[in-house]
């Protein structure tokens, strides 16, 4: 089990992490599936009565993403596994807890670059409520993850500017929290699109 664990985590995790991570699973008896890319999730925590524990993450996040989606998920399992009779929110106290004892570790392991270190502290400090320090969070770790030489992230586009997305032209309007208003170019109707900041857009046809 924890041969196949490490064959298959040593591919998507920092290398420093592996051990740490691999034990978690064993010792606690949790299934892992490394998926396709979702649009709609980039991880999952699955328990169904008589089942194993199950943990699904998306195969394409850069390390440092998927360890924190991956921890993200096993603090899911921590808050079941203490609360197992009792009615607790997903994202609720217990979980918080649960994610920050993690979090912590993998800082105490010096397991991130000094960036992430700084935005993850204080994604905890806001106790995961913020709406700013998700959107930080999240930010900072795209940062990391491989695009293409002719995309950007649509946060790193100026508002006024225009884009391409899926082969249309659209102008960046304005950004309110973690999305922005977009009008597409030769709309009559001139309507507004909204897209989240953390999109792939191409600057150029």
């Amino acid at each position: 089990m924890e041969t196949q664990f490490r064959s298959v985590l040593s591919k998507y995790l920092p290398e420093e992490s592996l051990d740490f991570i691999v034990k978690l699973f064993v010792d606690n008896g949790v299934s892992l599936v490394v998926t396709k890319s979702r649009k709609t999730k980039l991880g999952s925590f699955i328990q169904r009565k008589g089942k194993v524990p199950l943990i699904t993450i998306n195969f394409n996040l850069n390390p440092y993403y998927f360890l924190v989606v991956l921890v993200h998920e096993l603090a899911h399992y921590f808050s079941w596994k203490k609360n197992q009779n009792k009615r607790v929110a997903p994202h609720g106290q217990q979980w918080k807890n649960e994610f920050g004892i993690l979090l912590k570790q993998l800082i105490g392991m010096r397991m991130f670059p000094e960036d992430l270190v700084e935005t993850i502290l204080n994604y905890i400090n806001h106790n995961f409520n913020s709406t700013k320090a998700n959107f930080e969070l999240n930010y900072v770790l795209s940062k990391y993850q491989k695009i293409n030489d002719d995309k950007i992230l649509l946060v790193d586009l100026e508002d006024g500017s225009e884009f391409y997305y899926k082969k249309k032209k659209y102008r960046k309007v304005i950004t309110k929290s973690s999305r922005c208003h977009c009008i597409k170019i030769d709309d009559k109707l001139n309507r507004k699109y909204s897209f989240h900041l953390l999109t792939e857009i191409n600057v150029s046809e």
